[in-house]
């Protein structure tokens, strides 16, 4: 789509609930690339000198790399397995309302809570494990986007 930028973020380690405070992943796409080759010691050169042997081989990287966006071209959707493996745990593990909803609530077809003592039990959890709480209409959302709704006639149940 003409105009339509997403932005790119490289690190060396990935982001934490920390960093990124309950972020949705329904807007925030994070993609793990899992890279577990450490050079030894003795093995590793000098930055200047590694740049310099890549910068000699730019016209092979940069066909590389046109090369792969071709193949992206013809299949946006694609993902390397240990990517998309990659990226499932660290949303796992990121996942802060998912970890409170499985240590915290029993799931059945007729179950229902009131939803302040629903965020209650959310916000001693949070503040336990030195999270920041959302707030009730966040949370509200949040809960939304997992599929749980409001009781019925839009009582303040879940």
């Amino acid at each position: 789509m003409p105009g339509l930028f997403y932005p790119c973020v490289f690190a060396s380690s990935p982001p934490t609930s920390r960093s990124f405070r309950w972020i949705s992943y329904s807007f925030v796409l994070i993609s793990l690339i899992p890279w577990n080759v450490e050079i030894p010691k003795a093995e590793q050169r000098p930055q200047d000198e590694v740049v310099t042997e890549l910068a000699a081989e730019g016209a092979a990287i940069l066909r590389w790399m046109l090369d792969g966006l071709a193949d992206w071209g013809k299949d946006h959707g694609w993902c390397a397995a240990e990517v998309s493996a990659a990226t499932a745990e660290y949303r796992r593990d990121e996942d802060r309302l998912g970890s409170f909803l499985e240590a915290c609530c029993e799931f059945s077809r007729f179950a229902e809570t009131p939803a302040a003592d629903l965020y209650t039990a959310y916000e001693t959890l949070a503040i336990a494990e030195g999270e920041r709480c959302v707030s009730k209409t966040a949370f509200g959302k949040l809960l939304k986007q997992r599929g749980l709704t409001r009781g019925r006639a839009g009582r303040s149940r879940f």
